[in-house]
């Protein structure tokens, strides 16, 4: 007889975590992000795949991550052509 390996259970405490760092990504030493898969949140947090598949497609996870990434670029836009400007004065 095979046992079977518990799945942790997605609480919506867990799950609001697990969709940060979907969404947002994380910080490389480097300095540059790095986006988690499902499949990389599913094997750190032990997860049921339907479950987060599931949760991911009612809350738009995907679009969310689009949307953050262009809010995000938008910002950091005229951070990097003033840099640029300042760099061409030197």
């Amino acid at each position: 007889m095979t046992k079977k390996s518990t799945k942790t259970k997605l609480t919506s405490e867990l799950k609001s975590h697990v969709k940060t760092e979907f969404v947002q990504s994380i910080d490389l030493e480097s300095g540059e992000k790095c986006h988690y898969t499902f499949e990389d949140l599913i094997k750190k947090y032990n997860l049921a795949s339907a479950t987060l598949y599931r949760a991911a497609k009612a809350e738009n996870w995907k679009t969310l991550r689009e949307q953050y990434d262009f809010d995000l670029e938008e910002k950091v836009k005229p951070m990097i052509s003033l840099n640029k400007l300042l760099n061409t004065w030197h």
